[in-house]
């Protein structure tokens, strides 16, 4: 009995300990499985970050590249077109500022939203970076397909998007590259996609453009321009000349406005409006602003060591000069250098980018202000200012806009607007000039009005050092 009693215990024991032992086996499988599922999740979350948008759960860049390099592949065999839409908002920057980065965010999330309803399920939209998406419309028989798609795009945009409590209206600048007439390789339909973005947006936004080979000419001479540029201020090729500022009442020149000429070895003497603009966007505007400041200021030293010693300078400010935090201190400096009384210094800002951020603008003009130099707004009129924004500014002359001077004695509205001009700011103690005057009747009308200086072709042309010494040499001898 007793050897029964121990053969039952230990078996009992055995049977506990091999339940126990599958316990453990059922437990360790139970981990390894949540163990695999856990590595398969971690993977797929993997690939999603590495391949999506986490804000619109759109591609990201790099599934894009594969996307399309699949549907390339399978259009080349099955000799069908792929069309890229290429989408950047206008103007997006200004929903930061005004309304913070969160409603920026849930404006893509919409944006996203809407051009995923608008697309085939067989087709990809991405985002490629901040406000830029893309579309691959894939297997595409037809051209119209392409020029549908774009005006369902922009339709997407001709209702505002509800932001919070305020209601915004973004509109689009699109580029169109279609496979294989813009390129046969992705990289090539990426970048002329790009180039007609870019034209879209030169176009005045809000619009789509085909990619069109006359665009990768227009950038080749952009190229060219600029460089051309560099070695114009290298190599000392741009000249200052002048036009001058006349007492309305006197016909007296009270004034010279530099303006910056570029003396091309081929193509001759040229205007700003050929070459401000790559000047601005390159950055190259900052070293050759200084230069005309600097060069102008030490030529009006010149002219009042003469004996012309009334005579006023004006120099306009471009948006980069505005930009720069070295402005105040480098028109310090040359003030100083050429040894000038900064009140015969005037410097002009137009109106547009004057109050196109006014508390800025208003605290740079604020500083040059301090340094004794006139402040004046130039082309005025054409920003639609209000009273409130001259109040806000620290100007002490304005320019009504040759447009205005132009339909003088024509319109009655121009001649109104023109009568309130001057009034106004006189009556808030601001100067007046009128540009663009090119007849007797305008000046007349001008005198009438008290208009306080004009300068145009009635009087002069801007011109070179040498003949404006001339002008002022006859005035001289005419006063005396």
């Amino acid at each position: 009995m007793q050897i029964i009693f121990v053969i039952t215990l230990v078996l009992a024991f055995m049977s506990i300990m091999l339940y126990k032992n599958f316990l453990k086996y059922r437990e360790m499988k139970r981990r390894h499985k949540n163990s695999l599922q856990d590595l398969e999740f971690a993977q797929e979350r993997i690939y999603y970050l590495a391949h999506y948008d986490t804000l619109t759960d759109l591609p990201n860049k790099l599934r894009f590249y594969e996307e399309l390099n699949t549907a390339l592949a399978k259009a080349k065999i099955e000799n069908h077109l792929v069309a890229l839409l290429s989408l950047d908002l206008d103007n997006f920057k200004n929903v930061n500022d005004s309304l913070g980065h969160f409603y920026g965010d849930l404006l893509l999330m919409q944006v996203a939203r809407q051009l995923r309803n608008i697309v085939n399920p067989m087709d990809t939209v991405a985002r490629l970076g901040g406000d830029e998406f893309i579309i691959i419309q894939k297997e595409v028989f037809a051209a119209q397909e392409v020029n549908d798609l774009a005006e369902k795009l922009m339709e997407i945009f001709s209702n505002t998007f509800l932001l919070g409590e305020s209601e915004f209206l973004i509109t689009p600048s699109v580029g169109i590259a279609v496979f294989p007439f813009d390129g046969e390789e992705g990289d090539v339909l990426l970048k002329n996609v790009d180039t007609a973005m870019y034209s879209a947006k030169k176009l005045g936004k809000n619009n789509y453009q085909f990619f069109d080979r006359i665009m990768i000419i227009e950038i080749l001479e952009r190229v060219e321009l600029e460089n051309s540029l560099r070695k114009a201020i290298e190599q000392d090729e741009f000249v200052i000349y002048y036009q001058p500022i006349v007492e309305t009442n006197t016909a007296k020149i009270i004034g010279l406005e530099a303006l910056l000429r570029w003396q091309h070895p081929q193509k001759g003497l040229l205007s700003p409006g050929y070459f401000i603009k790559a000047a601005e966007e390159t950055g190259l505007i900052i070293p050759l602003g200084k230069w005309v400041l600097e060069n102008a200021c030490q030529q009006v030293r010149k002219w009042h060591q003469k004996g012309f010693n009334d005579l006023m300078l004006s120099v306009n400010l471009s948006p980069a000069q505005l930009r720069d935090d070295n402005l105040v201190k480098t028109i310090s400096q040359i003030i100083e250098k050429c040894n000038i009384i900064p009140n015969c210094l005037k410097l002009e800002v137009t109106e547009s980018i004057a109050i196109e951020n006014i508390g800025f603008v208003c605290s740079i003009l604020e500083e040059l202000e301090k340094l004794g130099v006139g402040i004046s707004l130039d082309d005025f009129g054409t920003g639609y200012s209000s009273l409130s924004y001259l109040r806000k500014l620290p100007i002490n002359n304005l320019k009504i806009d040759r447009s205005f001077i132009s339909k003088l004695n024509i319109g009655y509205e121009e001649d109104e607007i023109a009568i309130a001009v001057i009034n106004l700011a006189h009556a808030m103690g601001i100067t007046v000039t009128a540009e663009g005057v090119e007849t007797k009747e305008q000046l007349v009308f001008l005198q009438e009005q008290n208009c306080d200086s004009v300068q145009g072709y009635y009087f002069s042309r801007p011109i070179p050092v040498v003949e404006l010494e001339e002008l002022l040499e006859k005035q001289k001898k005419f006063v005396s």
